[in-house]
């Protein structure tokens, strides 16, 4: 009952309007979102409490859980700050606009503001002008720091005309987007007042722009003197030069700026007017001026066009060396930040790491500089695609909090570019979708930053088969006429092939052509291949496949680490399957099955599952080894948690007659219960490394119990593990602080038994898959994660137990990620048990049963299904025992 768990906190509390505890007496409100609850919601202006929150009756409180009153009873504890009561409360509520309004309001209340967003936005996509989740949603994006996107969500709600509630929304509305939008215009003043400059030499110093704006000053001022056409026009500068001196530099710049002013106008002049119309991009050629600036003796022209992106990478590090550049500190960073576009460019994404975090150290010591704002954009990205996503938080965030101190609306505004980004790595559509919207009505600078906006939202969109805004949002790109970059031009030829127009096909040879011509990344250069071998397939089958092939094998050269070139592996895979799926080819279907998982074509009993979009193959080889097929492409959403309706019963049927059955599923469909019925016998079939080695290990039980995880996670403390030890075996227990990840990792080598009773967690900060929680080492790191567990070598091909919650939970990416279980197989394991949700304290009894049975010899995919029926023969509502996975 919900009444007994608020018992301990509302025991003492004075009677406080009784009979309707959802209402808060007083001439002012003290919750500043809106409540579903009509009588809860009439207006009153905000006034935020100053004291202790009055307190409710148990009596009330029990009353309302009787009656089953359970929104009422959320909103009186909402009103009173008891958030997490409240959302017990609801999560009993049947699904409703109304309930999950509240759910987001409990969420935002915590600062759960991408959770909160997702709620709100399915509420707005069915009911757009529903009044509280409008109004909800403006707080919302207000504290996510995006301010002109809550202004706008105000400006809705002010629309529809609510007594009190509409003048509150107009006045939050107009406070968020005047002070935003004066910071922009005093940025674009500032900028301007540079570039005029490289039109009329006569122009006045921008001397108040040099200090409000050091950053974009400094960089602009560099272009005004490369664009300078004369020794005097050069000279004048050196007022604005020494300003910026006294922002902490050391002389560089006045002096480079002198030496500017040396050189020979009388060949450089015609170069430096031509380099202020690539500037002010006003140039009819610019790719031809800045292939012809390589040829001259004027090296500070030839490295303005660096950044440009105009040049081919194997000019750049010649003009690196150069020593009149730029600056020293410009010259010395640039080095590092082509350092690590070399090392990317070559898939060495640790080098790029080191390089990029070198650079950062050395900005400590510069002034404020431009550079330093993007290498943090870099790394966040780089981190984000390589999926260690604390870290690129940590960098988005810190990129965009110095841009924000220095006044710098350009880097502020590209740093929402990152956490876009993160966001789609953490599976926060709507987030990701607000942080781009919020950058489009800053106003791109420019036609590159437009079309990076617009196939960005088109990717969000086409993720949840919004195709039409997907279209529309891909048609806004494209206006610009400038490639759309790899990853725009994978949803270009997704729309190519569902809703085309006409030129498709030339945008999106134009974006493979620019990856090339740029020397991209080896795995770029693989998900290129598969881009254009998909596209080609539905016009040339034999050149499409081959295509294919060449992505498949380029991609397996790369090390698994290059999470592109993986994405291009099980794409191409993905494609062919569904290729032969729809050709009726079953035998072909399932060997492709059985390649892209790296493991032998099943000969009897098997089951393959592939995803490719809005298509669907599933292939079934009975016990007599003859296979059936089903393909359907009518998929128009997202694939959700229930999976069970893919494989159609005459499938399910052919499979009754085999004791058991090996599942050789591809992402997004591995790791979901339910593929087949409960009273089958089956099994996940997951990709090892290497041969196992022989069964003949010593017997050594790994027990990991009684956890003392961080206290910050504020996670309870689990029962003590129920398991016995085999006899004869040796076992080995790490508990308490004891069981930090790298003592756990060290003794699970040569284990034969592991099992693993912690707090299972899916926390998209440090990862996109489950991570168990063990103890903290010394410097704070707590997570055993999957990409440790892969990197090991378990000798002792063990049975690994893993009585966690979620540990075996995946994303939902149409591409493979590596779960914890799957981690084990690889590293050695020969069967991994772990749920796909949360279980229960007591669920270490019911693996205990499942090891005993495999102790008695029972074959683990039989074990389970025998222990799972006993378990709900005595516990028919323990349905999380339906989620507890097998992979062999």
């Amino acid at each position: 009952m919900v009444a007994g768990l608020v018992l301990g906190a509302v025991a003492s509390w004075p009677l406080l309007h009784a009979q309707e505890p959802w209402l808060v007496q007083g001439p002012t409100r003290p919750l500043e979102g809106r409540l579903s609850l009509r009588e809860a919601d009439s207006y009153r202006p905000f006034a935020p409490r100053t004291g202790p929150p009055p307190q409710l009756p148990l009596r009330t409180l029990a009353r309302l859980e009787q009656q089953g009153e359970r929104r009422r009873l959320a909103a009186a504890l909402l009103l009173r700050a008891n958030v997490d009561q409240a959302t017990v409360a609801l999560s009993h509520e049947p699904p409703s606009p109304e309930r999950d309004n509240d759910l987001a309001l409990a969420a935002w209340a915590q600062g759960r503001y991408a959770e909160a967003l997702e709620l709100l936005e399915e509420i707005l996509t069915h009911h757009p002008a529903h009044p509280q989740a409008l109004f909800n949603t403006g707080l919302v994006l207000r504290d996510m720091e995006l301010p002109l996107l809550a202004a706008a969500t105000f400006d809705r709600v002010a629309s529809l005309g609510e007594p009190g509630w509409s003048e509150e929304a107009r006045r939050l509305a107009v406070g968020l987007r005047e002070p935003v939008l004066t910071r922009g215009r005093q940025w674009r003043e500032a900028r301007n007042a540079y570039l005029r400059l490289l039109e009329d030499p006569q122009a006045p110093l921008p001397l108040r722009a040099t200090e409000q704006f050091p950053a974009t000053a400094r960089a602009l001022l560099q272009e005004a003197a490369r664009a300078s056409l004369s020794r005097e026009q050069v000279l004048r500068l050196l007022p604005l030069a020494e300003m910026l001196e006294r922002h902490g530099g050391d002389g560089a710049l006045r002096q480079w700026v002198v030496d500017i002013a040396g050189r020979d106008f009388s060949h450089r002049a015609p170069l430096a007017r031509a380099y202020a119309l690539l500037v002010l991009e006003r140039h009819p050629f610019p790719e031809l001026f800045a292939e012809q600036i390589l040829y001259t003796s004027q090296e500070d022209l030839a490295f303005g066009v660096i950044g440009r992106k105009l040049i081919s990478a194997p000019h750049v590090e010649p003009l690196l060396a150069m020593r009149w550049g730029a600056p020293q500190p410009e010259l010395a960073l640039q080095s590092q930040r082509e350092q690590a576009h070399k090392a990317n460019r070559e898939g060495r994404w640790r080098e790029e790491e080191q390089h990029l975090l070198a650079l950062l150290r050395d900005c400590e010591r510069r002034p404020p500089l431009a550079a330093c704002l993007e290498a943090e954009r870099a790394l966040a990205t780089l981190y984000t695609t390589y999926h260690l996503l604390a870290e690129a938080a940590q960098y988005a965030s810190s990129s965009r909090r110095h841009a924000q101190a220095l006044g710098e609306w350009i880097h502020e505004r590209a740093s929402l570019h990152a956490l876009a980004q993160l966001a789609r790595f953490r599976m926060q559509p709507a987030a990701g979708r607000a942080y781009l919207e919020e950058a489009l009505l800053r106003g791109p600078e420019g036609c590159t930053e437009r079309n990076y906006l617009h196939r960005n939202l088109a990717s969000f969109s086409f993720a949840n088969f919004r195709l039409e805004q997907a279209r529309r949002d891909m048609d806004e790109a494209l206006a610009c006429g400038q490639p759309v970059g790899l990853f725009g031009a994978w949803i270009l030829g997704e729309l190519t092939r569902l809703v085309p127009r006409p030129g498709d096909g030339q945008s999106l040879r134009r974006a493979l052509e620019e990856v090339r011509r740029l020397g991209d990344s080896p795995g770029r250069q693989a998900y290129a291949l598969y881009i254009e071998g998909r596209f080609i397939l539905g016009r040339d089958k034999p050149a499409g496949r081959k295509l294919l092939r060449q992505a498949i094998e380029a991609a397996q050269q790369r090390p698994r680490s290059d999470t592109v070139a993986r994405t291009a592996r099980d794409g191409s895979y993905t494609t062919l399957i569904s290729e032969a799926g729809q050709a009726g080819a079953w035998d072909e279907a399932l060997a492709l099955s059985a390649e892209a998982l790296e493991l032998p074509v099943p000969t009897r009993c098997a089951l393959a599952v592939a995803l490719d979009m809005e298509r669907t193959v599933v292939v079934a080889q009975g016990p007599q080894g003859e296979p059936r097929g089903s393909f359907d492409a009518s998929r128009r959403a997202p694939l959700g948690e229930d999976v069970s309706h893919l494989v159609p019963a005459a499938l399910v049927q052919h499979l009754r007659a085999c004791e058991q059955v090996e599942v050789l599923a591809l992402a997004p469909v591995d790791s979901r219960p339910g593929i087949l019925p409960a009273d089958m016998a089956w099994s996940y079939r997951a990709t090892r490394l290497e041969p196992g080695p022989s069964a003949s290990s010593a017997p050594l039980q790994l027990v990991v119990t009684d956890v003392e995880a961080p206290g910050e996670l504020r996670l309870p403390r689990l029962r003590a593990w129920p398991s016995e030890p085999a006899t004869g075996v040796p076992r080995v227990t790490l508990s308490g602080i004891e069981a930090t990840p790298s003592r756990v990792l060290a003794a699970m080598g040569a284990a034969t038994e592991i099992e693993i009773h912690a707090h299972g967690l899916v926390d998209p900060s440090v990862s996109i898959a489950s991570l168990v929680a063990l103890a903290p080492e010394p410097e704070g790191t707590y997570a055993l994660t999957a990409g440790e567990v892969y990197g090991q070598r378990l000798t002792g091909r063990p049975v690994v137990l893993l009585a966690a919650c979620g540990a075996a939970r995946t994303s939902p990416f149409p591409t493979g990620t590596l779960t914890l279980p799957k981690a084990f197989v690889a590293a050695g394991a020969r069967a991994v048990f772990a749920s796909a949700v949360d279980i229960p304290d007591s669920a270490g009894i019911f693996f205990g049963a499942v090891h005993e049975r495999l102790r008695a010899g029972t074959p683990p995919a039989l074990a389970l299904r025998e222990e799972r029926r006993r378990w709900l023969a005595h516990s028919p509502k323990a349905l999380w025992v339906l989620s507890v996975l097998l992979y062999e």
